[in-house]
């Protein structure tokens, strides 16, 4: 084999799901990627974005919301 493609599986299989299950699916990355350092939640935004797009994009916006809503829970907190 010349040249693999390490990516086109996993996107043909996120394209096939159903609405509901690439929402569960991405909702579950989101929720297991957010606790981790930046660069780990790049490199797997980057890697999900070459299986397909819309995969990608939509994990990277959930951890933005994520990282938003933890932001704004820790504004007027004892702490300050």
């Amino acid at each position: 084999i010349d040249r693999t493609n390490d990516f086109k599986q996993a996107g043909e299989t996120y394209r096939n799901f159903e609405d509901w299950e690439r929402d569960e699916l991405i909702l579950n990355l989101v929720n297991t990627l957010a606790p981790v350092a930046q660069h780990i939640q790049d490199k797997m935004v980057e890697m999900f974005t070459k299986c397909d797009e819309d995969y990608g994009r939509r994990v990277r916006e959930g951890l933005q919301r994520m990282a938003n809503k933890t932001k704004l829970e820790g504004i007027g907190t004892a702490d300050e």
